[in-house]
């Protein structure tokens, strides 16, 4: 059987490999990797913890496992680390941080050329404003003073 685990969070136990636990929620069993089974891992063989995390916990956890550097100060690269005992684990979520961290550039690239060109055409707007208006004062001194406009 297994053995509650009072200091770790809810829905926290002791599994032997190959056991069934069940509850309310799932059922599962546990079978240990490659690594496990070679001694590879700074796990026991004999039994496995095991740790199911709310959301909120599972959010905290990887915080706590990620850290992020930057080689110089106001280098646009960063260095992302994670500690974990699942390589393929950390492998997506770095992938898809990288991902998030690219798309998320994109977009403020996006919104860099968006502000720009709304930025270049006010601009030409008022230039434009400007000279139908000086036309117009131009236009409205040669009828005034009656004089021809010998370019047309």
């Amino acid at each position: 059987g297994y053995e509650e685990v009072k200091h770790l969070p809810e829905y926290s136990f002791i599994l032997d490999e190959g056991e069934w636990y069940a509850n309310d929620f799932f059922k599962f069993r546990l079978y240990l990797n490659e690594d496990q089974r070679a001694g590879n891992n700074t796990q026991s063989v004999e039994s496995t913890e095991i740790a199911l995390l709310s959301i909120e916990g599972l959010i905290e956890a990887y915080r706590n496992s990620l850290f992020i550097e930057q080689d110089d100060e106001g280098a646009s690269l960063i260095r992302l680390k994670m500690t974990n005992t699942n390589r393929e684990r950390i492998a997506d979520y770095l992938n898809t941080s990288i991902e998030l961290l690219q798309e998320y550039e994109v977009q403020e690239k996006n919104q860099v050329t968006d502000n720009t060109i709304r930025f270049i055409r006010q601009q030409v707007s008022a230039f434009t404003d400007t000279l139908y208006s000086v036309q117009s004062e131009l236009e409205q001194f040669r009828r005034t003073n009656q004089l021809t406009d010998i370019s047309a």
